[in-house]
């Protein structure tokens, strides 16, 4: 709770000063309420004191303690609050290397102080074998001490973490794919389970009884690439680049596809969010000369006499 506004907030995650871009201990929170005077305050304000709402105990121990209405952090003088951006995975089993592995609750900052992230994110896998000297109890027992004479047998270990990867970077030896961010827009994600042979059998019958169909049509329509400040309603500025990285010029088009559903070869497409596509304009010409070309007027009208006109 901020000391002056009585803007509320829960604080999700930390980073510390030394993992910090900007040098800074930063606290990422969850705002529940604004200010109790007119809501016009929404975020915590520079150089604001923030009060604890209950009882925290902190420290090695557990020995350090702030009473609830104390303050516990000020906030920076300047630039005090940003906008991050996150994923957040939770507990569940994955099929991963030809083993169900458990997967625990994790949230992994995509950028610190920016909600336009662009990555792949997914799951990096880490094996290792581990032998009794790393894990003691791996030895035999013998009369309820572990049996250094006799080391147990070694254990194979998976084990899966959040990890984030740039969207050109392809090198999946180790990542499992969870869902792909541009530009701070969803663009995919996984949220059904693979089953291999069976899917590609199910995919095989839907084909061979539906063909290819949609079911929420993608929308196609053209606009213009570069935004002239002058109402064509281009979707890039001077200075950006498009989705196809590209330089936005007059010379070219994009092809604006909403998000749709379809099945294709009996494989499901999805798209959550509009596909941009850059289309260069055309722009060859060719001349004909003395050419032949049919010519409709439209209906013809008779007219025997005409009266009031001029």
């Amino acid at each position: 709770m901020s000391r002056t506004g009585k803007v509320t907030a829960v604080v999700d995650n930390v980073l510390f000063a030394a993992n910090s871009e900007r040098g800074n201990l930063t606290l990422y929170v969850n705002y529940l309420s604004s200010s109790t005077a007119n809501n016009s305050t929404k975020t915590f304000s520079d150089g604001e004191g923030l009060l604890a709402g209950s009882t925290i105990n902190s420290g090695l121990l557990g020995n350090s303690t702030i009473q609830a209405g104390q303050t516990f952090a000020i906030t920076l003088a300047n630039n005090a609050t940003s906008i991050g951006s996150a994923f957040t995975i939770t507990e569940g089993v994955y099929f991963v290397r030809g083993q169900f592995v458990r997967v625990a609750t994790e949230t992994l900052i995509l950028d610190q102080y920016s909600n336009t992230p662009n990555y792949r994110v997914g799951l990096f896998v880490n094996e290792e074998i581990i032998t009794p000297d790393i894990d003691e109890s791996l030895n035999d027992n013998s009369q309820g001490f572990n049996n250094y004479s006799a080391p147990g047998a070694d254990r194979f270990r998976i084990s899966v973490s959040l990890f984030k990867k740039s969207l050109d970077d392809f090198n999946d030896n180790n990542f499992v794919e969870l869902a792909s961010v541009s530009a701070g827009v969803l663009k995919s994600q996984k949220t059904t389970t693979d089953y291999s042979n069976l899917t590609d059998e199910l995919a095989r019958r839907t084909y061979a009884e539906s063909g290819d169909y949609y079911v929420s049509p993608f929308d196609v329509s053209v606009k213009e690439s570069l935004n002239d400040q002058l109402g064509n309603r281009g979707i890039f500025n001077v200075g950006q680049f498009t989705y196809g990285g590209s330089v936005p010029t007059d010379d070219l088009a994009v092809y604006q596809i909403s998000p749709g559903k379809a099945f294709v070869r009996g494989y499901e497409i999805e798209t959550i969010s509009p596909t941009f596509l850059d289309v260069p304009k055309p722009r060859t010409t060719k001349t004909l000369e003395n050419q032949a070309i049919n010519y409709n007027t439209g209906p013809t009208l008779i007219l025997n006499r005409v009266y009031g006109s001029p």
